[in-house]
């Protein structure tokens, strides 16, 4: 749903520069930030010409892995790529931090057409630097796309969440949760999978911290 939403605006020409992506942690808010990055900073053309006219509109925001854009955001590498986070958990976001993505934000593109912020999580920012980003989000200059991750909005400034088009991300089922431990750890026990997709309500961040952390297999042995 969200993805449709993001290409909807996208494909119409009316792409909100300011998208507040909030939900529990760990159902999918991160990575839908950076597949949309990856999406807009990709060295793909938006639209060609040819014999038949333009080509017809994207419908995912899969890019291919192969494209050197694509590969710079996954290295972190990416000239018109910002990431704001706290530099270790329980910290808040610095108010330099945002002066640095202003300062970038008001040169040149670097690479491409785009230029992208992602703020994980929106939750951490310092009150200054809260503030800071709201004079982006109210002046931002063009073609600049900010994605702000958020586990609990009413931590935000008001001011923030009312100049956001906002996308709700809900708990994913467990069979998705399943596959995405399969994939991310294959060499987990079936019995401690089992355990974290029970205890992680939806979160597939929640249930790969169980297994990382023990967690499942305490749960197991009880």
């Amino acid at each position: 749903v969200a993805e449709a939403h993001f290409l909807d605006a996208y494909n119409a020409g009316r792409l909100h520069h300011a998208w507040l992506l909030h939900g529990p942690k760990g159902v999918g808010k991160a990575t839908f930030a950076y597949r949309a990055a990856r999406f807009l900073l990709a060295d793909e053309k938006e639209e060609t010409g040819g014999l038949f006219g333009a080509d017809a509109p994207p419908t995912s925001l899969d890019r291919s892995p192969d494209d050197p854009a694509c590969r710079r955001v996954v290295a972190g590498s990416h000239a018109d790529l910002f990431v704001a986070e706290p530099d270790k958990p329980g910290k808040q976001i610095p108010a330099e931090a945002a002066r640095t993505m202003i300062q970038s934000f008001h040169l040149t593109a670097g690479e491409g057409a785009w230029r992208i912020a992602i703020i994980d999580a929106a939750d951490d920012l310092h009150r200054s630097a809260a503030n800071i980003l709201l004079k982006l989000i109210e002046e931002p200059p063009k073609r600049t796309v900010l994605f702000l991750i958020s586990h609990n909005p009413g931590r935000l400034l008001p001011t923030i969440r009312s100049r956001c088009t906002r996308l709700a991300f809900e708990p994913i089922t467990d069979t998705s949760v399943a596959h995405i431990l399969a994939v991310r750890r294959p060499e987990a026990m079936p019995d401690d999978m089992a355990a974290a997709i029970r205890l992680a309500g939806g979160s597939a961040g929640r249930a790969l911290a169980l297994l990382d952390g023990g967690g499942a297999a305490t749960v197991v042995a009880l």
